[in-house]
């Protein structure tokens, strides 16, 4: 993993930018020098009532201080800019930055900007596609021939092309669209801080899928590793992975989650267990073990069948183990075994055995009562030890802790619940003997 630096551009009308000129140099000294591999900075118009650096001029006086460090707008409002310009500017802070260049490209959301600037609102999507295909042009034809929508470029080449062979485009977005329209165009995703996995799957509740997790992103962005976890014991749950380019999903292992994909090289323990392949492997948590399994990169499917690599792997109640392995396949795990508390969720049945479920989420839960007016359901829950009682709103869909024994070895339990007051009686072990508090729901 690399880490770097994304700097705030923005201060308040009246601020002297000169000492805040030379703080952003001076963070980008310290960040150089702290090991960190990138920098990036945000672009805005009109931006009162703060005030903002353009990116560009920026970014060019910021590079003396980052050599050796990635650098770029993060990112550039590209239906709003020539796209001839774009090209030719971040060409440029490519040779500045010694071949270390990134350009972010957006949307853009501020009408107040389109308005300004002359741009329809509405033609910011075509606008954008075509501005991105215009700048490939440039950066890769001597000569260049493009007539579209928006921009025509006839017989003509750039003045300079960027020192590195394949400058890296990431391209931003929130939703569904502008995720998939990244992994067709760009080199990467550029998530916002808001963004979460649900814009990008959401789990079926008629599959009584309760979540998905452990998203991984698998090489050049063509689709997206992730673990649904099923209403029930977490050993119900399955990897599947998201092809971006066309939405659809794939289960790929049962009984298994949290999959990464690895190329181990030739004479690697994991080659040596697993086989050699083209292509590479899934390694994923199954209880207790570590498993691989051969796996198409291109295709997104598996091929064969597991073989384990790692025995006695601690795994947590959630189903997550603690391990992580590289793309090349040196892999680091905490020995240990699968955790015995069963991790489920809580379902209604009725006289002929019939499952409905209740969406809560899954925990290690213990018996449950539930109120005399049948709108509330009282249970144990064990979470590293701890045994804490929990209230369940059947109508608001909420679960509430109720009880802190942080003082107890192990916590309280449910003992039963009575008529009057809708009262909780708990006891604690292993003083079994000792009624503890009453706690009223009502």
């Amino acid at each position: 993993m690399k880490l770097g630096l994304y700097m705030a551009t923005q201060w308040r009308q009246g601020a002297d930018l000169a000492p805040e000129l030379a703080n952003l140099i001076e963070q980008v000294r310290v960040a150089r020098a702290s090991g960190l591999a990138s920098l990036m900075v945000g672009q805005h118009f009109l931006s009162t009532p703060l005030q903002m650096f353009q990116a560009m001029p920026l970014l060019s006086r910021l590079a003396a201080e980052a050599q050796g460090m990635q650098i770029g707008p993060g990112l550039l409002l590209l239906p709003l800019l020539n796209p001839v310009i774009v090209a030719e500017e971040c060409a440029t802070l490519d040779w500045l930055a010694g071949g270390k260049a990134i350009i972010g490209l957006g949307l853009g959301y501020r009408k107040e900007e389109f308005d300004s600037i002359g741009v329809p609102f509405k033609e910011r999507v075509p606008r954008f596609v075509e501005g991105v295909e215009v700048i490939r042009k440039l950066w890769r034809d001597d000569v260049v021939e493009h007539k579209g929508r928006f921009h025509t470029v006839s017989g003509v080449s750039a003045s300079l092309k960027p020192q590195q062979k394949n400058l890296p485009i990431w391209m931003a977005g929130d939703v569904e669209a502008a995720v998939k329209r990244a992994a067709k165009l760009s080199d990467a995703w550029f998530p916002s801080p808001m963004v979460s996995e649900e814009n990008v799957t959401k789990p079926d509740a008629a599959q009584r899928e309760s979540d998905h997790a452990f998203p991984s992103v698998l090489p050049g962005g063509r689709g997206v590793l992730f673990t649904i976890t099923a209403m029930g014991r977490a050993d119900n749950a399955q990897v599947a992975v998201l092809d971006l380019r066309t939405g659809r999903r794939e289960m790929l292992v049962r009984g298994g989650g949290q999959a990464e994909y690895i190329e181990p090289s030739t004479g690697s323990l994991l080659a040596s267990v697993a086989g050699s392949a083209r292509g590479g492997y899934l390694i994923y948590a199954a209880p207790g073990t570590l498993r691989a399994i051969r796996f198409d990169p291109v295709r997104l499917e598996v091929l064969g069948d597991p073989v384990t690599v790692v025995q006695d792997v601690l795994t947590k109640a959630s189903g997550g183990a603690n391990y992580a392995v590289s793309r090349p396949g040196t892999l680091v795990y905490i020995p240990g075994a699968a955790a015995e508390t069963p991790i489920r969720s809580l379902v209604w049945v009725d006289r002929k055995g019939h499952e409905e479920p209740i969406a809560t989420p899954l925990r290690a839960y213990g018996p449950p009562r539930l109120s005399p007016d049948g709108t509330r359901v009282a249970t144990s829950i064990e979470d590293q030890g701890n045994i804490e009682v929990w209230i369940w709103d059947l109508a608001r869909e909420t679960l509430r802790r109720l009880t802190f024994s942080s003082g107890a070895p192990v916590g309280p339990t449910i003992a039963g619940m009575l008529h009057a007051g809708d009262t909780i009686v708990t006891h604690f072990r292993p003083a079994l003997k000792a009624v503890g508090d009453h706690h009223c729901l009502g």
